[in-house]
């Protein structure tokens, strides 16, 4: 379970807003003042008690529906005393209910398949809550049992005096996990940005002191008040009979009452100001320097045709000033790491034009002054007809994608639509109609009127500025006086107009001399084929038909950082990126963006540590595009010294404040202890990135590319043998091939053989946080892996009861476990959690006490029946999914493993008991060998 904002987060894990745009409206070219209609393919009604339903049947997946509780009251509804208590409201939601006492909810649901967080979860705002729920269908039984949960979800949580104690540690764990410079700041910020606004002291997760010591009625009384059917709706979107669905929703939720005195259920605004705010923070831990701007307009709603179209141009506005400042980012010195402009809702009741940019270090003032000049750019000379053009074809070219893949698209997507529907009145109006009015209103809209958005949107009333930034020697923030004097300066400066610097050149000039394939095999079993083309390249195709229009891609090939001397390490490690930044063939990597406007396709070059290789995706109309793209990364990269430095000052930026994290000073030291300090494992700072050399790394991109006799090249996707096989030919044999030999180099980082425990103190916040690391050599074995991942997931599951359930010290606690073949056999298990100080000892002796029975006992039979169906749902799943066969069958190739191996899975799972778990357990979980690192405050 989770708190989250209206607002959403975005690059570099920022906690800083960035808002949705709300989803598209269809129109009617003729009036304009056609009402948007719901989606005809979603069964909607209203039972008597005004419990509203959306109910949609959905295919994708198979055998799976989305479940969905919507409450229309949030944060924003408690009282003074109730603060923090929306959300610790959701939270006992999973502690007890009518028919599942205390845990037997979760106990139950995961006996199913259903996984705990990815598959059942909820999350509190300020406007609402939101109760998700992932089960099979293929039960019946099982599905109405479905709606019981929600039923008691609505009405019939028991909110057991035992169980609200209990969970108030785990609620003020995820309270304490949440703070931080980031958190700090926001909290100074928010009265600015939310000036006079009940949202300004209404953050979800609440007050400390409330939750350790408010009274139990007054969480009950919460949900008394506000958990009620006039203001909740339940959805219901996946492979089922809808007419069955509506009848056990009529069945289950028709009895549910309201209170005989409703609290009315305000609407909060955030009131109007004249002037410009602003806000200036600075924190000791911060690791970035954030400029963000906001514009805040009235709200207005999306109910005619014309609303649509509103939102069109929105949009487009949106995507040509970011790609301005996406631009900006290929100087050598560039005002900014990453820049972004949006028009869209800003909380429930306003919209607002909101730009964010991540600054260099000393460059606060520099971004400021860049972002409000491209906005004066615009409003003064407006977009160019080109930019339109391009950002017309991208938009239309992606909602024909949306409408190619309308009965592949996944539940999850349509469930979320209808929420927003219930909760803010998003229109759903379907595929079919959006696609219709892309294409009827698109050539409509010119120039003029999105030109004269920037008018409306950027003035001085309404607005605020955020600067936030690291407390250090030598920063120096901007004083409000100065920010508003750039705001005006900028207003009267000289300002030219935009040059849209574009290529015309085709992508490749000349068609390459193709090669042929030597070879064809086909494996029906598993239905793919491979080829073995003329140049030495191998080529593993797997065609499906899980999604229409996408079509995957990775290439791969025995070599990487390893094959250089330490010297060179960092060098080779950047060269891919270098690249990437730099462009291929004439065009930079800006003009390349233009050149693909409208293709639907991506590639990205990688040199990892044992390989090098690339990875794309496609359209199957697109794929010819990918190709190309494919030959000139081989063939044609760009060398290109200005990208180079506005790399540098990127990675710079971001190396030279990193230190200010805990977090990543806590990470840092486990990856380093665990490879004994190895040189090649230190964490990266200022005097290792003097090491990275532009030749060197432009030497070694090349070296790496070379040769693509060892490359082994995977596709999987809606593309058939006879398609790819011209296309191969052309692009992939006829790459250049040396016939070298490359295998995976073992560098000598080895884990302690011993046990290995440190304490670091880092942070000023109460919150500690400890990782035990088992790592060392393994037997490479299906059945080894399998029992790894096994008894992993059982382990989860005794943790999660113990430390989170029993105990209440921790909001989560984290076990997963990796494997890696080469350059030796190895694998590696990770436990963590984050807590308070004081419970450091006894929540890390509850975990070896787990270990140690696990070890000595295996697993109850409860926790094998839950594994045993989490992992046959899932692959029931992943075998239906491209992202899925393009790993496994990456992994296989790599690996030498026979993918077939594929098939023994049911075999295994089978073959689960408590003695295998027990094995497993003691073979890699070993007491005698491990890493376990703490932070600590620096005030413990």
């Amino acid at each position: 379970m989770k708190f989250k904002h209206k607002m959403i987060k975005t690059g570099f894990a920022l906690l800083f807003v960035l808002l949705t745009l709300v989803a598209f409206q269809p129109a009617n070219a003729q009036t304009g003042q056609e009402k948007l209609m719901l989606d005809p393919l979603v069964r909607t009604g209203k039972l008597p008690n005004g419990m509203t339903y959306y109910i949609r049947k959905n295919t994708k997946p198979e055998n799976r529906a989305e479940l969905r509780l919507a409450v229309n009251a949030g944060s924003l509804m408690e009282d003074e005393s109730q603060l923090g208590l929306a959300h610790f409201c959701e939270h006992m939601c999973f502690n007890g209910t009518k028919n599942f006492t205390k845990s037997a909810l979760v106990d139950y649901l995961e006996s199913i398949g259903t996984k705990f967080g990815a598959d059942l979860n909820a999350y509190t705002s300020f406007d609402e809550t939101v109760y998700m729920l992932q089960l099979p269908t293929d039960k019946k039984d099982v599905l109405d049992k479905g709606f019981l949960v929600l039923e008691d979800w609505a009405s019939n949580v028991s909110f057991d005096n035992e169980e609200i104690d209990k969970e108030r540690g785990v609620v003020i764990e995820e309270w304490r996990l949440g703070k931080g410079a980031d958190a700090r700041m926001r909290d100074r910020y928010f009265p600015v940005l939310l000036k006079d606004s009940k949202y300004a002291d209404r953050l979800p997760i609440g007050k400390k002191e409330i939750l350790e010591n408010f009274k139990y009625d007054e969480v009950k009384r919460f949900y008394k008040d506000w958990y009620r059917p006039d203001l909740m709706a339940v959805i219901a979107v996946g492979d089922f009979n809808p007419d069955e669905v509506e009848t056990m929703i009529k069945a289950h939720f028709s009895g549910l009452k309201n209170p005989a005195s409703e609290k009315k259920r305000e609407i909060f605004g955030i009131p109007d100001h004249k002037d410009i705010l602003v806000a200036i923070e600075k924190d000791k831990e911060a690791q970035y320097n954030l400029v963000q701007l906001y514009y805040k307009h009235n709200k207005h709603e999306d109910i005619t045709v014309n609303d649509y179209r509103e939102r069109i141009v929105e949009e487009l506005y949106s995507s040509m000033l970011s790609k301005r400042l996406e631009e900006l980012k290929s100087q050598a010195n560039p005002p900014f790491l990453f820049a972004v402009a949006q028009y869209g809702e800003f909380l429930r009741e306003k919209e607002a034009y909101i730009n964010v940019s991540v600054a260099p270090d000393g460059g606060i003032e520099r971004a400021l002054e860049t972002m409000v000049t491209e906005n004066e750019r615009v409003r003064r000379h407006g977009f160019t007809s080109t930019e339109l053009e391009r950002s017309k074809v991208e938009l239309l070219k992606q909602i024909e994608k949306s409408f190619n893949e309308k009965d592949k698209t996944d539940s999850k997507s349509f469930v979320s639509e209808l929420v927003q529907h219930f909760l803010s009145a998003d229109p759903v109006p379907g595929i079919e109609k959006e696609l219709e009015y892309y294409k009827s209103l698109m050539p409509g809209i010119t120039l003029e009127e999105i030109n004269k958005k920037a008018s409306i949107w950027i003035r001085k009333d309404n607005t605020v500025v955020v600067l936030t930034g690291p407390d250090k020697e030598g920063a120096v923030m901007p004083t409000k006086e100065k920010v508003l004097q750039i705001m005006s300066d900028i207003s009267q400066a000289d300002i030219k107009p935009y040059q849209d610097n574009f290529s015309s050149e085709p992508l490749l000039a000349q068609k390459p001399v193709k090669g042929s394939i030597t070879e064809e095999k086909v494996n029906n079993d598993l239905g793919i084929t491979t080829y073995k083309l003329s140049n030495g390249v191998q080529v593993i195709l797997k065609t499906t038909t899980f999604k229409n229009d996408e079509v995957l891609m990775t290439a791969f090939s025995p070599g990487g950082t390893a094959q250089y001397p330490e010297s060179k390490d960092l060098s080779a490690g950047m060269a891919a990126s270098i690249i990437d930044e730099s462009g291929i063939g004439v065009f930079d990597k800006n003009k390349l963006q233009k050149k693909l406007s409208g293709k639907l396709v991506s590639l990205t070059p990688y040199i990892s540590e044992q390989r090098e290789g690339l990875t794309g995706e496609s359209t199957p109309e697109d794929m010819s595009t990918l190709m190309k793209l494919v030959y000139l990364y081989f063939t044609s990269p760009r060398r290109d010294s200005i990208a180079y430095e506005g790399l540098m000052t990127q990675m710079k930026t971001l190396v030279i404040n990193k230190g200010k994290s805990p977090e990543a000073n806590f990470q840092d030291t486990i990856e380093a202890t665990l490879a004994q300090y190895h040189p090649r494992r230190i964490p990266l700072n200022m005097e290792r990135m003097g090491k990275i050399n532009f030749n060197d790394a432009w030497e070694i991109y090349n070296e790496r590319f070379s040769d693509a006799s060892d490359f082994t090249f995977i596709f999987v996707g809606n593309i058939s043998s006879e398609e790819l096989k011209p296309l191969l030919e052309s692009y992939i044999a006829s790459l250049p091939a040396k016939n070298r030999k490359e295998t995976p180099k073992d560098l000598g980082v080895k884990s302690p053989d011993k046990v290995v425990v440190k304490e670091i103190k880092k942070g000023i916040e109460p919150k500690s946080m400890v990782s035990v690391v088992f790592a060392g050599p393994m037997e490479w074995t299906q059945q080894n892996r399998f029992d790894l991942d096994v008894m992993i997931r059982v382990l989860s599951i005794k943790l999660r009861e113990n430390l989170r359930e029993d105990k209440g010290g921790v909001y989560g606690v984290r076990a997963n476990a990796s494997v890696e073949k080469y350059p030796k056999p190895s694998y590696r298990v990770n436990i963590g959690f984050g807590c308070a100080p004081e419970n450091v000892e006894t929540l890390t002796k509850a975990v070896f006490d787990e270990i140690a029975k696990l070890s000595k006992d295996g697993a109850q039979d409860k926790e094998l029946q839950k594994v045993k169906e989490t992992v046959l749902r899932e692959r029931e799943l992943q075998l239906k999914e491209n992202d899925f066969w393009l790993s496994w069958l990456e992994r296989c190739a790599w690996t030498q493993d026979d993918p077939a191996i594929l098939f023994n899975y049911n075999k295994l799972v089978e073959g689960m008991n408590a003695t295998s778990i027990q094995k497993t357990a003691a073979s890699f979980l070993k007491t005698d060998r491990y890493v376990q690192v703490v932070m600590n405050p620096e005030t413990k």
